[in-house]
């Protein structure tokens, strides 16, 4: 496609593998428009969803519900002839598809019609995806940088392999400050708290890195040790346990060539919100009408595989972290003095939480049990409330501890 002066930079939202989202813009002549979006792979004996979306003006400051109102009937076809039912919409041009068994012998490709054009895939056979054969960190500096690495299994095959990685990463962290109380506004005062409200949270992220590789010029058809994912040791995901789930795919040189543009692009070009020429790039065109464009590729696999990997934080050395508000009892009654409040006011409008622990303690006199507080200090409820801290409470089903 040749460049024209007159370019109308379009923004693209990209679901590439269902489980990790990545935007880029490509450079399009202003009479290109309601160009077709297409994500999603076809995976053998699972239920796929492809997403279908139409590209958006740059002015507008989200994806408008318009670029996501497809009508399409989404079918897979075979080079036998065969040819499934139509997938399911699921609405916001989602569709849904069961896919069954992939004969190793017979190329598959995705069909789409839309606004009386029908769109294909490039007709493909069904790849393997070997197994993930361990996964490791490496922290060759005391305090430093924190190396995510995989290994992938030897194959029989003596092609070159080509691998693509989505990812979701789990991490749990405890507020920065212990305590075991919290400010009772009604009371005016310190009062007791369960630990397990506030201390320990979790955080997700699904949002990620493209990750590609190929063993071409590797001594043997695998990869050993490659590194895919580099983070500070200070990183909030280390502060206590944290997960990576990787998903690993075995793809085409034509797929892995056009998603390691797509990640040039996003990543090394400026940034994802970088608009930049591209030449729309793929496996589907459509073959009622050579004019019409389309931007995604679709593989055509016969499994994925996945892997959980865990690094705790006693098993590397990182800096401490602490809160950067902490006052004593004596000095909140200074600086609320200094402001000619109260100190209730004081504690209220600085967002402080005290920093300490209570117990039960047995009065002699008549055998009851009274609570005792220990107040140490105050610190800013961003270090004493991992919620506030932006964590969550729900721990994955999965999370390999009791904590809450």
């Amino acid at each position: 496609m040749k460049n024209i002066k007159s370019f109308a930079i379009l923004t693209i939202t990209v679901i590439l593998f269902a489980a990790c989202i990545s935007e880029f813009k490509a450079t399009l002549p202003s009479s290109e428009s309601n160009i077709l979006v297409v994500s999603g792979d076809i995976i053998e004996n699972t239920q796929v969803d492809f997403t279908l979306s139409k590209t958006f003006d740059l002015d507008s400051p989200v994806p408008p519900a318009s670029s996501y109102d497809i009508t399409a009937t989404v079918t897979l076809v075979g080079s036998d002839g065969s040819k499934s039912a139509p997938a399911k919409s699921m609405g916001k041009g989602v569709y849904r598809m069961n896919i069954g068994t992939l004969s190793d012998n017979v190329e598959y490709c995705l069909s789409i019609e839309y606004e009386g054009n029908i769109y294909t895939s490039t007709m493909s056979k069904p790849i393997t995806t070997p197994e993930i054969e361990g996964m490791s960190f490496s922290q060759p500096e005391e305090n430093g940088n924190i190396g995510i690495r995989v290994s992938t299994a030897q194959t029989a095959s003596a092609t070159v392999q080509y691998f693509i990685w989505t990812y979701q990463e789990d991490w749990e962290f405890p507020a920065k400050n212990y305590t075991r109380l919290y400010y009772n506004k009604d009371k005016k005062a310190p009062d007791t708290l369960s630990v397990a409200d506030k201390y320990y949270c979790w955080q997700s992220n699904s949002v990620n890195k493209l990750l590609v590789a190929s063993t071409d010029n590797m001594a043997s058809n695998k990869l050993t040790n490659k590194q895919i994912l580099d983070y500070p040791s200070d990183d909030d995901r280390f502060i206590s346990l944290y997960c990576i789930t990787l998903t690993q795919k075995a793809v085409s040189k034509s797929a892995y060539q056009y998603y390691l543009s797509k990640k040039t692009e996003n990543e090394d070009m400026g940034g994802i919100f970088t608009p930049q020429p591209t030449e729309l790039g793929g496996n589907i065109t459509c073959s009622t009408n050579s004019a019409r464009k389309a931007i995604g590729f679709v593989s055509v696999l016969k499994n994925v595989v996945t892997k959980r990997f865990f690094i705790d934080r006693k098993d590397i050395s990182r800096t401490a972290t602490s809160c950067d508000v902490y006052l004593t009892p004596d000095q909140v009654a200074e600086a609320a003095a200094a402001k000619e409040i109260t100190v209730d006011e004081y504690i209220i409008n600085q967002e402080l939480e005290p920093i300490g622990d209570w117990a039960w303690e047995k009065d002699t006199r008549d055998e009851t049990d009274n609570v005792v507080i220990d107040l140490s200090g105050y610190a800013s409820i961003i270090c004493t409330d991992c919620v506030k801290a932006g964590g969550s409470k729900s721990k994955p089903s999965w999370w390999p501890n009791d904590k809450e």
